[in-house]
């Protein structure tokens, strides 16, 4: 048997430059979106008598019928009324003093529960504005989210290889980059048909709702969303 020990040429003796393998760089991206789950409404109380105890009972009476009107579809915030007063035109009498009750109720409901609430206040003619949809957990980057982006960055480098006419080898970095979070859409006009309602309760106060008039339509929400970006390098093969 030949004793004789292998040996291993180096290119770079021979003057050879080494071979930079050519790669390709691609950026995917993995979007998370929330739709909101809660909301909120403001009512304005305001009612008014000759005398403070007559402006404070009316104020009572309507409060009171606002807590039933929204029942169990929503919850009404802390009730925190103020009173002052205002010189009005009395015929004959010149002016006189009204007083007068008043404050801003917030309406709390599950999104669910949204047409319900408007159609109760609109049934016993009350008024709202302020519309406001929450969200209740901020959004994070999930590891199902990066590898989604991870994904998507193997499959825009293999897209574009193969315009190339060529593939893509192995993977030679990775790297994670900064989150984006941003609002999509908008619903500022959404609930303009309830205005026409409570004008048409005006004349038919025994007028019935159905719920399903106000219900939310999802698609045209504002969303909450977090985008997750993960650019990959791969190696192109020859």
């Amino acid at each position: 048997m030949s004793t004789t020990p292998s040996v291993l040429e180096c290119p770079f003796a021979k003057g050879e430059a080494p071979k930079t393998p050519a790669t390709i760089e691609a950026t995917g991206k993995a979007t998370l979106e929330q739709l909101p789950d809660k909301g909120q409404l403001r009512v304005d109380l305001a009612e008014e008598g000759s005398t403070p105890e007559e402006a404070w009972q009316k104020f009572q009476d309507k409060a009171q019928k606002l807590v039933a009107a929204v029942g169990t579809a929503g919850t009404t915030g802390t009730i925190q009324p103020s009173q002052t007063s205002k010189m009005v035109s009395a015929t004959l009498r010149g002016e006189r003093e009204v007083f007068v009750v008043s404050a801003s109720v917030n309406v709390y409901f599950v999104i669910e529960q949204f047409g319900s609430v408007i159609a109760a206040l609109a049934e016993s003619h009350f008024a709202y504005s302020h519309i406001l949809f929450t969200y209740t957990d901020k959004l994070e980057v999930t590891p199902e989210l990066l590898e989604q982006a991870s994904k998507n960055a193997r499959l825009t480098a293999e897209a574009i290889a193969r315009g190339a006419g060529k593939t893509i080898g192995r993977l030679v970095s990775i790297h994670i980059g900064q989150a984006e979070r941003r609002t999509s859409r908008d619903n500022d006009t959404l609930f303009n048909l309830s205005n026409s309602i409570l004008a048409m309760r005006s004349t038919t106060s025994h007028l019935k709702l159905d719920p399903s008039l106000f219900d939310v339509n999802m698609e045209s929400l504002q969303t909450h969303n977090v985008v997750a970006h993960v650019t990959a390098r791969f190696e192109i093969v020859e």
